[in-house]
Formats: C-alpha cells, sequence, structure tokens
C-alpha cells in the first residue's frame, strides 16, 4: 500500500506538472498578465496619482505614453487574443470589450485592431492624456451607442475626432429636452404639421443666416413662404431671436433633435428638414426679422 500510495502521488505530481506547464505556455507571464489587469483598472479610475499609476505600468512592463486612445466592441464581438499588440491593453472578455492603445492609432494600427476583432464595429475615443483614459472610453462607449441606434453611420472603424458635435449634443438628451422645453415650449401652440414647418424654416435661418430667397432655395419653398413663418416665429418667440445666448440654445437645440430624428423617427413627427443643410454663415443682423428688408412682403 506504501508503494503504491508513493507511485499515485509522483503521478499526481508529474500531472500538477504538466498542468502548470500547459497554462504557461498558454500565458507565458501569468504574473505580468495580473499586472497589465491591475493597471488597466487604475487607468479607468480618477483618484489615481501619477506615481501610483507609473509604479503600475512598471510593474507590467507597459512604458507608459503621455497619451492613450480606448477603444470599444460591441457586447459580445468575437475576439482574436493571439494576434493582439504586446502594448495595448485589453479586456475583451468583459460585458462591453475594451482596449487601451498607447497615442493616436495610426492606419497599420487599425488594421491592427481589426485583426484582433474581425467582425468590426469599432470604436476609436479621443486620444487623450494617460490621466484621461477614462473620459476616452466614456465618449466611445456613447459613440457606440449612436452607431447602433443608427444617429452614426456604422462603419469598420468610427473615429470619435469626427463626431465630436454629435456627442456634444446628445450627451445629455434630457437636458436638450429641458433647453427645448424653456425656449421652443410655446411653439407648443400649433398644430404638429404647423410646428415641424416653423421648425424646419427656423432651423434653416439659425444655419445659413440667409436672405428668404436663400432660405427658400434650401427648403424648396417659395420666398414669400419664409417671411410669412418667420413672422410666425417671431411672434411665438419674441425677443429670443435677437438674443445671442437664447438664439444659441435654440440652434443647438433642433440640430440635437434633427441628430436624434435619424435614430428613430417616429411615424408622423418630429421636423421636417427636407435636407437643409448648414453653410459658412454671414454676419448676425440683430434687427427684428420684420424690420429687414429681405423679410419684408
Amino acid at each position: 500500500m506504501a508503494q503504491l500510495a508513493d507511485a499515485l502521488f509522483a503521478y499526481i505530481d508529474e500531472l500538477a506538472a504538466l498542468a502548470l506547464e500547459g497554462y504557461l505556455d498558454a500565458r507565458p507571464d501569468g504574473e505580468a498578465e495580473a499586472h497589465r489587469r491591475r493597471l488597466l483598472e487604475l487607468l479607468l479610475r480618477r483618484d489615481v496619482s501619477s506615481r501610483v499609476l507609473a509604479e503600475a505600468a512598471e510593474r507590467a512592463g507597459w512604458p507608459l505614453p503621455d497619451e492613450a486612445t480606448a477603444v470599444v466592441a460591441p457586447p459580445g464581438a468575437r475576439y482574436v487574443r493571439t494576434v493582439l499588440d504586446e502594448d495595448v491593453l485589453a479586456d475583451l472578455s468583459a460585458t462591453q470589450p475594451f482596449l487601451v492603445v498607447p497615442g493616436r492609432p495610426t492606419p497599420e494600427r487599425r488594421r491592427s485592431l481589426l485583426r484582433v476583432l474581425p467582425d468590426g464595429q469599432l470604436v476609436m475615443g479621443l486620444t487623450v492624456p494617460i490621466a484621461g483614459v477614462a473620459d476616452s472610453l466614456r465618449w466611445a462607449r456613447c459613440a457606440l451607442g449612436l452607431v447602433e441606434t443608427g444617429v452614426i453611420e456604422d462603419a469598420p472603424v468610427t473615429d470619435c475626432e469626427e463626431h465630436l458635435i454629435t456627442l456634444w449634443l446628445l450627451s445629455d438628451q434630457a437636458l436638450i429636452d429641458q433647453l427645448a422645453h424653456r425656449h421652443l415650449g410655446e411653439m407648443g401652440g400649433f398644430s404638429q404639421r404647423q410646428r415641424d414647418r416653423l421648425l424646419e424654416t427656423l432651423y434653416a435661418w439659425l444655419v445659413t443666416r440667409g436672405t428668404a430667397n436663400d432660405i427658400a432655395r434650401e427648403l424648396g419653398i417659395h420666398p414669400q413662404t419664409v417671411r410669412y413663418r418667420m413672422r410666425q416665429v417671431e411672434g411665438v418667440l419674441g425677443d429670443r431671436l435677437t438674443d445671442r445666448e437664447a438664439r444659441f440654445a435654440i440652434e443647438a437645440v433642433l440640430r440635437a433633435t434633427r441628430l436624434r430624428e435619424r435614430a428613430a423617427p417616429p411615424p408622423g413627427t418630429g421636423v421636417a428638414w427636407n435636407g437643409a443643410v448648414a453653410r459658412e454663415r454671414a454676419p448676425i443682423d440683430n434687427r427684428p426679422i420684420s424690420d429687414r428688408r429681405d423679410m419684408s412682403t
């Protein structure tokens, strides 16, 4: 029995050694991997000193860059960890997979990331100082949500740098609703159809600062119709159209509304934009609209 027990123990020791060898083959430096995970956690916290971050980066064997970029992928995205670059930190098994890339991703880095996450739909946050990685990740996740709802056009790689205004306008939709209530609440006295047409014309006026003829060309309507609608708008909003702060808030609300309608436009509701587009602004005329020669009858 003693000899059998010795043989069993020797066999178990051999199995344990083989298991450990296999584990180390798959993860050659388990301790370093743990340090990298810890570093990733610290990068997403706002209360970590630069000294602690530098020490964690040194233990993880990750040269701490001056700047970094967060990159996110859709939940449950398929990934190939074996082709991940050594200098990229990643949590690919998270509910919302993400990576942290040193510096700003180059075209070659983008191609490399697409090999890691071959199904595409990656979203790159802004390149920020290393202490701001949490912000970069937050913006990237916000942009991913806008891609998934159709506000931002889908692409294999989406760069937040190209959608800053959209991210800003839709970062707090409840606040936009409050601005709409305070600055455009009186427009509720019109029917839905009338309100849509008036806000469409108001938006075109705000973004073009053009004459009635300019706005009419934008909207495909008669200049006299533009003049009539703008007199109605001025009658409701009054001095707000000559107040810079109020005018800016109204334009922000209308732009945000336009963006939100890309996602899920409810049938028969919302502003009918008819392709009106923003152009370079002309100097602002603060006179009442009805006093301007180009808007008069």
